[in-house]
């Protein structure tokens, strides 16, 4: 299907605009009426804005059908509106913002796009590229199809639709509701010392490390089975001993924004408090979640209630989580406990928050 989907695209390009591309491919058919119901056909058509200025060429990057299908309630640009809202004619400046945001001013090849490379678009936002070993990313959006060349430009097919970033009110409102607890740019305050810690009973031969690289912290290794166990052993990140922590008890739960690239998709995270169990048994609140491998960010969240303590693999009796988010000491994440599973893993966390749901 993609290799049919790239020569038609291929063919279409070289044969007419951006617009003919759109119109001549089946996959892009949501796509191009959106265009139309937008008004911008004439823009992508003759390379002129709104304001018949010259713009051309243009690089487009266009949401498949499927894309548009999988857009939730509340998709538009400011969160607002539906899929089937953005076509009603009321909404079409919410539509072109969205569609505007697709779009770069300039030809814009694949190979031009590297890791952490920003673009501007039409719409006034910027776009981020990731480039990863799964393929080519722009914001969350994977490229499927890259390189279809038009006369006024260039297409590159994408697997989701790209969302304009709020308004300031609406960022500033967001950031109410989050309060971040570990990054890993410098600031102080939530910049901590981070260690890997491998399974080391009976025999254990899980390992891993953490290392901290272009502002996130990539944690990498094996969780493999402990031979007298016959049982998946585990590899842990967290932080180094005891830290200080921002009051999150307001809160309702911790969120991690992670990218998942390696083979294991189920994580289990850690808190630990000054309270989270006696001195003879201290251990940490744990709750888990699945973060698909698919080289995308996702904010994986986990909500207090969904917590447990544990020490040692044992239930025991600890304070209300929420109240004990005052006194937090060390924050990690695991591989191999939750679920008991071995396999390779590759994970990046960008940062680590406390939100509000």
């Amino acid at each position: 299907m993609q290799l049919f989907l790239a020569t038609l695209l291929t063919s279409a390009g070289a044969a007419g605009t951006i617009v003919d591309v759109a119109n001549a491919t089946p996959e892009l058919a949501t796509f191009a009426a959106a265009v139309q119901v937008g008004g911008l056909v004439d823009t992508l058509n003759m390379g002129l804005n709104k304001d018949l200025r010259p713009r051309a060429p243009f690089t487009v990057f266009a949401p498949t059908n499927a894309a548009f299908s999988a857009l939730p309630a509340g998709g538009g640009a400011g969160g607002g509106l539906s899929a089937s809202d953005l076509f009603k004619p009321q909404n079409v400046g919410e539509l072109d913002g969205v569609l505007t945001y697709h779009v770069v001013q300039g030809s814009v090849r694949a190979a031009d796009l590297v890791d952490g490379a920003v673009l501007e678009t039409v719409q006034g936002g910027r776009i981020t590229a990731t480039v990863n070993a799964t393929g080519v990313f722009v914001n969350d959006a994977l490229v499927t199809t890259a390189d279809v060349l038009a006369s006024n430009g260039v297409v590159h097919v994408v697997d989701t639709v790209l969302l304009p970033q709020p308004q300031p009110q609406a960022a500033a409102a967001a950031a109410a509701a989050a309060l971040a607890l570990v990054t890993f740019d410098g600031a102080a305050g939530t910049t901590h010392k981070w260690e890997a810690v491998n399974d080391p009973v009976m025999g254990g031969q899980s390992n891993s490390t953490f290392t901290v690289a272009g502002g996130v912290g990539v944690f990498d290794g094996e969780v493999k089975i402990v031979p007298a166990l016959k049982a998946a052993g585990f590899c842990n990140a967290e932080t180094a001993g005891k830290s200080a922590f921002p009051d999150a008890s307001a809160f309702d739960a911790l969120s991690f924004k992670v990218r998942n690239t390696g083979h294991l998709t189920g994580v289990q995270l850690t808190v630990t408090t000054k309270d989270s169990g006696g001195v003879l048994r201290h251990g940490d609140y744990q709750g888990s979640f699945t973060v698909p491998s698919d080289g995308k960010v996702h904010d994986a969240v986990v909500p207090w209630k969904d917590f447990t303590c544990n020490w040692r693999g044992e239930k025991i009796k600890c304070p209300d989580m929420q109240g004990e988010m005052a006194k937090i000491e060390q924050v990690g994440l695991s591989f191999g406990q939750a679920p008991n599973v071995p396999g390779q893993f590759h994970i990046e966390i960008m940062s680590v928050s406390a939100v509000s749901l």
